[in-house]
């Protein structure tokens, strides 16, 4: 359960990071893919979550599950390659 509660609090904010962004750097193209892709990436893992439990923890669907994981954490501490200077 302790699993879901932070997933639920990685949705939230992903999708704070949504509306900053959208509020904030208009403009700035590299946020906007970043942004596109970190958006999309909450519903496959999900899916990929529900899917893991339904398939009784099939090792592949599992690892999948752990590496769209990685890639949403990767992709939320990569720097922007703005500078506020």
């Amino acid at each position: 359960m302790a699993h879901r509660f932070v997933a639920l609090i990685i949705a939230v904010g992903i999708i704070a990071f949504w509306f900053r962004v959208r509020r904030c750097a208009p403009e700035s193209i590299v946020l906007k893919r970043l942004l596109e892709l970190v958006g999309f990436s909450p519903g496959c893992q999900i899916t990929l979550g529900a899917w893991t439990i339904w398939s009784n923890k099939a090792a592949d669907i599992a690892t999948a599950h752990v590496a769209v994981g990685a890639m949403i954490f990767s992709l939320s501490i990569a720097p922007s390659g703005t500078s506020d200077r």
